[in-house]
């Protein structure tokens, strides 16, 4: 393994967890400051930690598997950079996206993952932005639909609309609507390959896997 790759393996992973200890510090925050034995008494040592802590509304473990799926989006999209960014693009990371079929939170991580990947974007910062929005979108659509078909297409659609349109503005901003359509069919069709090849396979495993009734909540 290069130097290059496991710095950025290193740097996705740190800013991952950078983000989720935010995140965490957020929620202890809020839950313990709502909490109905705390609201009267709160910052105070009082004994009754165990209690509020009980009470938190999203759990470590949602949290754990938001934050471990977020930096495999991230490493596997940064070390495939090479054809994850641009018109003709094959984002392997793409196919991690059917878990939301099976287990909807699990959305959190990779839209988070694709921020993070996004932010090395080498197409423009508004890729941070709307790739990372187009990812978000897709992914609720996805947990919406149980069909097969119904599933995967959202990513396709979404992407090829969301990345068309961003690059049509970024490259040429004075013919958009030709260009939306010519990017909007490379992108999609990008799409199409990584979850037909990637998605596919996965979604068929998971759906006969127990692992999304052990691990849906």
């Amino acid at each position: 393994m290069s130097k290059k790759t496991a710095l950025i393996i290193q740097s996705s992973f740190l800013l991952t967890v950078h983000v989720f200890s935010a995140i965490i510090r957020a929620e202890l925050h809020k839950t313990v400051r709502d909490h109905p034995v705390s609201k009267q008494n709160y910052g105070r040592n009082d004994g009754r930690s165990a209690s509020i802590f009980c009470a938190m509304k999203i759990s470590v473990k949602k949290i754990s598997r938001w934050a471990i799926l977020a930096a495999l989006y991230a490493s596997i999209t940064l070390l495939t950079a090479a054809f994850s960014f641009g018109p003709i693009q094959f984002r392997v990371a793409e196919a991690l996206s059917v878990l939301c079929c099976f287990v909807p939170h699990l959305s959190v991580g990779i839209t988070l993952g694709c921020f993070i990947a996004n932010l090395f974007s080498t197409v423009s910062a508004l890729d941070i932005f709307v790739g990372t929005l187009a990812t978000a979108v897709s992914c609720f659509l996805m947990t919406r639909r149980k069909n097969l078909l119904l599933a995967l297409l959202p990513n396709v659609l979404v992407n090829g609309i969301f990345i068309g349109a961003m690059l049509a503005f970024c490259y040429t901003p004075n013919n958009f609507w030709p260009a939306f359509w010519l990017y909007f069919g490379q992108v999609a069709l990008g799409e199409a390959v990584v979850m037909t090849l990637l998605g596919l396979p996965l979604y068929l495993f998971l759906r006969k896997s127990p692992w999304t009734a052990a691990y849906g909540g």
